[in-house]
């Protein structure tokens, strides 16, 4: 699955299964890369990123950021 253009929609409810995102993210400055996701049941269980892993986990713990 592209990690940038998706023109799917999974069933937040029942999404299990991983993700790796092939592009770095951008986000408010700080550069993430090397993305990985894992679902159950459309909530993120697990992550890693291989360069600002701290800043992906201040993104998932937003209220509500870690669902589909």
């Amino acid at each position: 699955m592209p990690s940038f253009e998706i023109f799917t929609s999974p069933d937040r409810r029942e999404t299990n299964g991983w993700m790796r995102f092939n592009q770095p993210l951008y986000h408010f400055g700080q550069i993430i890369k090397d993305i990985y996701l894992k679902f159950e049941n459309g909530i993120i269980v697990d992550f890693d990123a291989s360069e600002n892993k701290e800043g992906l986990k201040e993104m998932i713990n937003i209220p509500n950021a870690n669902k589909l």
